[in-house]
């Protein structure tokens, strides 16, 4: 990796949500722990109710969500990370993800993250307190949803609703 793209895919990485916080040469780490990878349009990187054993990191691209169902709930745009929660919580991935648009994507094992994590305590708590704030922001989120939609449904008139 050449030393400015390196240190800017440093930088680029360290702002996603999950990293945040993190110092450069712990972001280079996680870096080092990844393989870097191309997928085409059509490449199912997860797959709903699969073992959790690998995040991604979305450098260029695009990917979709679909439930196990096969409704399109999400679209992923550049730049994050996928089956995170997965990894940490190695809970079976809820859904699967498919490449939509040909990506650059850094792959990383869960048994490489899970060593990091339990080598470096700093990394550790700095991760899990991304991971809450990123929970509790889509609970929040969510939150917000269910009343709109209680409020949409409350102002349907009760004869038009029981047709």
């Amino acid at each position: 990796m050449a030393s400015n793209a390196g240190n800017i895919l440093v930088k680029v990485i360290g702002k996603i949500d999950i990293f945040k916080g993190l110092h450069p040469l712990q972001v280079k780490r996680v870096l080092r722990m990844a393989s870097h990878k191309t997928y085409k349009a059509g490449f199912q990187l997860c797959v709903n109710d699969a073992p959790s054993d690998s995040m991604f990191i979305l450098v260029t691209g695009e990917l979709v969500v679909v439930t196990g169902d096969g409704t399109q709930v999400a679209t992923i745009f550049p730049v994050t990370t996928v089956g995170e929660m997965g990894v940490i919580t190695g809970e079976r991935r809820s859904a699967t993800v498919e490449v939509s648009r040909p990506s650059h994507i850094f792959v990383i094992a869960k048994r490489n993250f899970d060593r990091y994590l339990s080598e470096d305590a700093e990394v550790r708590a700095t991760i899990y307190k991304n991971i809450i704030d990123a929970l509790s922001a889509k609970l929040d989120n969510s939150n917000k949803r269910l009343s709109d939609l209680q409020r949409e449904l409350a102002s349907v008139p009760r004869d038009f609703a029981a047709t």
